[in-house]
């Protein structure tokens, strides 16, 4: 089967509406600020337009006043007068302009022009590519993400109705109807809800500990509470099967211990619960995703998917872990460069979904090395990079894990069956809140879940924070 190749000349374009685009330019002044940031000389497919916007553009860069003399005499300097058809040629196009009523509809079929043409020499690179077993099918992937995330630039946020009064209306909007106590998703947590205001969307929310703190357990714990309100929970489980974090949230949901799954021990009591929690978990909206090397680009159409599958449904994303999703990096990146483009490509998937985007992190081996494991913001592993992009970041930290009970001190007063399952939660960063909050906790592994922690004395760590 053959395959015909388009010619240049033969792709999508209309010169003639290139041609009246131009010519309202030359002669509207009004036009310049709102129409010539938003046109990108691509637009162009005729070689002489694309000039004469050139020269247009480079006089609006340097605030010279654009008309037809002007942008004449820029094309004589640049040697490139003769090349678009001369003065007249260029005259001629305010000849074109009766009004400058349609002038966004134009811009905008320009635009849809060049993503055509853009889409049509894509294709023929990606099926070059897809035929070369050489290729490797993940970098050739993450090409199609890079690819449709440019053109997605050409798309949004040109043209927006939105004006500013109509956001602010929509801001106060939101303030005077946002839920009463905390205004994101709710994190089950109380005292948690409170500092944070719940998992807001849009933002980025990081949770750190070193291994065996019990971050997947924590994580599923957010996911069950937020699919509870209603919400989409999205997680990418890049370490664990999806077999595998199902049974942590039957786990979870049935209050029946780990061990006696695993020994298949159940009572029949305990299977009733069994199947009770599964008719509960077959109700939440939680999707799964166990690929094992996604990346930023594949997370994103992923998210961005289901969003539009879902319009006006809240939704939460999760990733464990942060520091393994794949990238898609030339030999010279470096592990804190890779780490840094997770980072800013995580935080652009909470902005684009406006969900909130929980990733949990591994925390460096600093840790271990000092005499007070509590983790610090600076513990964030290879990258100072998340510590930026973070809009909250929480860790995790359980003192039995490193301490005999008799020798720590900071819980001397508790019993030992109660220091074993102690666990805090500290705020390390919270944008729009306080930090240095440690909240006090109790970790049931066996049952895979946290509870408040209800003794009403503490002990004074948070000046540790």
């Amino acid at each position: 089967m053959s395959t015909h190749i388009i010619k240049s000349s033969e792709l999508p374009c209309d010169t003639e509406i290139e041609k009246a685009v131009l010519g309202q330019m030359l002669i509207s002044d009004s036009l310049h600020v709102t129409i010539i940031p938003s046109l990108k000389k691509s637009y162009f497919s005729d070689n002489a337009n694309r000039s004469i916007f050139l020269a247009i553009r480079e006089l609006y860069d340097t605030n010279t006043p654009i008309d037809l003399l002007s942008v004449v005499n820029k094309l004589k300097k640049s040697g490139t007068l003769a090349d678009v058809g001369g003065a007249y040629y260029v005259s001629s196009l305010t000849n074109r302009v009766a009004t400058s009523a349609n002038i966004e509809t134009h811009v905008m079929f320009l635009k849809e022009l060049y993503i055509k043409r853009a889409m049509y020499r894509f294709g023929l690179e990606l099926s070059a590519k897809a035929q070369d077993i050489t290729n490797d099918s993940f970098e050739v992937f993450g090409e199609v993400g890079k690819f449709l995330s440019n053109i997605n630039e050409h798309i949004i946020g040109v043209f927006s109705k939105h004006k500013m009064e109509d956001t602010i209306n929509d801001v106060v909007h939101s303030i005077l109807n946002q839920k009463k106590g905390f205004r994101g998703i709710n994190t089950g947590n109380d005292v948690l809800n409170k500092e944070t205001g719940g998992f807001i969307p849009s933002n980025l929310i990081i949770l750190a500990a070193r291994p065996s703190m019990g971050k997947t357990a924590r994580a599923l714990q957010f996911m069950v509470e937020a699919a509870l309100s209603g919400v989409d929970v999205l997680m990418f489980s890049i370490e664990t099967s999806k077999e595998n974090i199902i049974k942590r949230l039957l786990i979870q949901l049935s209050g029946i211990s780990s061990n006696v799954i695993a020994e298949n021990s159940m009572f029949e009591e305990e299977k009733d619960k069994l199947h009770q929690a599964a008719e509960k978990l077959k109700s939440l909206s939680i999707y799964i995703d166990d690929n094992a090397a996604p990346t930023i680009d594949y997370i994103r159409m992923v998210t961005l998917e289901h969003k539009r599958k879902s319009p006006g449904k809240e939704m939460m994303i999760v990733i464990d872990y942060l520091q393994i999703v794949h990238v898609v990096a030339n030999k010279n990146s470096s592990i804190e460069q890779n780490i840094a483009s997770i980072s800013i490509g995580l935080k652009r998937i909470a902005k684009e979904t406006n969900a909130p985007v929980i990733a949990l992190a591994q925390l460096s081996r600093e840790v271990e090395k000092r005499s007070d494991k509590r983790p610090l913001l600076s513990d964030l592993r290879h990258s100072g990079q998340i510590e930026q992009d973070a809009d909250v970041v929480l860790s995790l930290y359980r003192p039995s894990y490193y301490y005999e009970h008799e020798n720590d001190h900071d819980y001397k007063d508790f019993a030992y069956g109660e220091y074993v399952n102690i666990s805090e939660m500290a705020i390390l960063k919270n944008k729009d809140g306080g930090t240095g909050v440690m909240i006090l906790e109790n970790f049931l592994k066996n049952k895979m879940i946290f509870t408040v922690n209800q003794r009403p004395e503490t002990p004074d760590v948070n000046n540790q924070l």
